[in-house]
């Protein structure tokens, strides 16, 4: 899942100012009054998530996830103590060189 995030980082929709200036609310109108497809999958995406800014994901950008892959990619992270900063840089660097 991790190596799949990386393939899609580039083209993410970045947030805009208003966005940014209302992150609750721009999260609400996302999810509740636009449609967007998950970026891995294509389903409808219900599950916009802010990521960034950092130095892999660039300016702050949308993550726009259907449920299965918001609840995979929560577990990624909030359940794998060892998916630290230094292994997801080696594991994008890995894969970039791959």
């Amino acid at each position: 899942m991790l190596e799949d995030l990386f393939t899609v980082i580039s083209g993410l929709p970045r947030l805009t100012a208003g966005d940014l200036a209302s992150k609750s609310d721009a999260i609400n109108r996302r999810s509740l009054d636009e449609i967007r497809a998950c970026v891995f999958c294509g389903e409808q995406a219900r599950a916009p998530v802010i990521c960034g800014p950092s130095d892999l994901i660039g300016p702050a950008a949308w993550l726009d996830l259907c449920p299965a892959h918001n609840r995979a990619l929560r577990e990624l992270f909030l359940d794998n103590p060892f998916l630290d900063d230094p292994e997801i840089i080696r594991r994008y660097e890995e894969w970039a060189h791959s």
